[in-house]
């Protein structure tokens, strides 16, 4: 009788081992499969944004470079009226209206005289960046950067011969946190000089 317990003792000793190395097997393999479904949920989740930044990126910048922004003098709002009940779009986009040329013209824009290249209004954009310190949000949101944690930065640069030298920064630069940015660029002219507008928008 002595020697049957102690064989039934030892076997259920084995046996609760090897439910202990079995539960942790599984504990872990579940522990694995939750960190796969979490890390495919985030990259999902990245993907579905930087896919809907650079929509909203490419709409921004057709919007700045290839119209004069609705309304066209929308940079001679004041700073008290500027806002989305008065300003429905931004762009960068010279309009005849601001030439005294011949009515049959005025209210076109010229936008693709020169050819082929954008011909911007370099008031509008420095219109644009003095209102870029008090109106910042406001910017974001009439170029439809009204993402979660959406920000955006604007440059316009000019060419030199050898390289572009930036003549205005509008909006806020990438910060460390960055997850997401999208870069879109567009050619255009200021004054017959060649002019490179980038516009980035990222994602805190």
């Amino acid at each position: 009788m002595v020697r049957y317990s102690y064989n039934n003792n030892k076997r259920g000793q084995i046996f609760s081992l090897d439910l202990i190395i079995a539960m942790l097997m599984f504990i872990v393999v579940i522990i694995l499969i939750f960190q796969i479904l979490d890390y495919s949920n985030n990259k999902i989740g990245l993907e579905e944004s930087a896919n809907d930044i650079s929509i909203i990126a490419g709409n921004a910048i057709s919007s700045l470079t290839e119209t004069e922004g609705n309304p066209n003098n929308w940079s001679l709002i004041s700073l008290n009226d500027f806002n989305e009940s008065n300003v429905f779009s931004l762009g960068l986009a010279k309009n005849s209206n601001f030439n005294n040329q011949d009515s049959s013209v005025k209210g076109k824009s010229m936008s693709s005289n020169n050819n082929g290249y954008i011909v911007l209004d370099k008031n509008k954009i420095s219109r644009l960046s003095s209102l870029n310190n008090t109106k910042y949000n406001e910017i974001r949101n009439i170029l439809g950067i009204k993402g979660p944690g959406y920000e955006f930065l604007l440059s316009v640069k000019n060419w030199n011969g050898n390289s572009y030298d930036t003549i205005k920064n509008i909006g806020r630069y990438p910060d460390d946190n960055a997850g997401i940015v999208v870069k879109k660029n567009r050619m255009g002219l200021i004054e017959n000089n060649i002019t490179l507008v980038e516009l980035r928008v990222w994602k805190r």
